[in-house]
């Protein structure tokens, strides 16, 4: 679903903290600004859509690419490691106000939200799951469930 601010999916994690599917036009950037988002970590790859225009808004981009599923062969999800680095460089930023996003702001970006969940807000995997599950996750991408259960 998409919003009058062309964003999909966009959800307040924290007060510091958002994550959304790939912001669509300039204005949606622009509208990141003005809520007070200054740093974007980009989970898709950049045939998924591009964030050429996030810098013009005024915001900065780090790129964490977790490859896309194609439909075709499956998902493998981030190494652990992977998705450790893109938790540091989510608190790297602090105290700026940050976003991450996938494409459609419900696999990958909920993916890091899990992770977020569960080590930073250290919530119960049960409650991370259901937030997780509530902004639209699809447990058949078997990559990022395995990843999910694997990373602890």
């Amino acid at each position: 679903m998409v919003y009058d601010h062309g964003i999909p999916n966009l959800v307040r994690v924290d007060s510091n903290h958002w994550r959304s599917g790939q912001p669509t036009t300039p204005e949606a950037w622009s509208y990141l600004y003005m809520i007070g988002v200054r740093v974007v970590i980009k989970l898709n790859d950049d045939s998924e859509g591009s964030d050429d225009v996030a810098t013009d808004a005024g915001l900065s981009v780090v790129k964490f690419p977790i490859p896309p599923f194609d439909g075709k062969n499956p998902f493998d999800g981030p190494s652990c490691a992977q998705l450790d680095q893109i938790q540091d460089a989510i608190y790297l930023y602090g105290p700026h106000v940050v976003l991450w996003h996938c494409s459609h702001g419900q696999d990958r970006s909920g993916l890091v939200a899990f992770h977020d969940c569960t080590h930073r807000r250290k919530l119960s995997p049960a409650v991370c799951e259901k937030e997780m599950m509530d902004n639209h996750f699809h447990p058949a991408l078997l990559g990022l469930r395995r990843a999910r259960e694997e990373c602890p």
